[in-house]
């Protein structure tokens, strides 16, 4: 049963991930006059965006077993953070370990999405970070860069 929702958490982040690389599109050109905007004001605009819209909308329980609670961001780090919380498993009774196995096709997806790849090669950095239902970290936080995309 996890690992389907480790499924459903990698479509998620993928989208979400897709829909921020849009954003940040939007913040970088004036189309009005279809030129270029200072790319690091208007990226840290974006990014500042970002997280105001997306939180308009969470937290959210995704399905019966993951909640989307909150979306940071950092603009003079150029990071998205995605924080997650297991709602019904802690820790102590549950192997977590299918995480870590699903990193690899969230690497994957984020790096073929065009929007998603857009905003890496301009430095924006995806994290993402899961708790378990008593808040306990899960794991370390799974940082995404462009340099991960082969």
């Amino acid at each position: 049963m996890l690992v389907i929702i480790g499924v459903v958490i990698v479509f998620f982040s993928w989208a979400l991930s897709g829909s921020i690389g849009k954003k940040i599109g939007r913040a970088l050109f004036d189309i009005e006059t279809g030129t270029k905007k200072n790319t690091q004001s208007a990226l840290q605009q974006g990014l500042e965006k970002i997280s105001q819209d997306l939180n308009k909308d969470l937290p959210k329980m995704l399905n019966e077993y993951l909640r989307m609670d909150e979306v940071q961001t950092n603009t003079s780090e150029l990071t998205v953070t995605h924080y997650a919380t297991y709602a019904q498993h802690s820790l102590l009774d549950t192997d977590f370990s299918f995480l870590n196995k699903n990193l690899p096709k969230l690497v994957n997806q984020l790096c073929q999405s065009k929007n998603a790849y857009w905003a890496m090669s301009l430095g924006v950095k995806y994290v993402y970070i899961y708790r378990d239902k008593d808040g306990k970290l899960i794991g370390n936080p799974f940082i995404i860069r462009v340099s991960d995309c082969k």
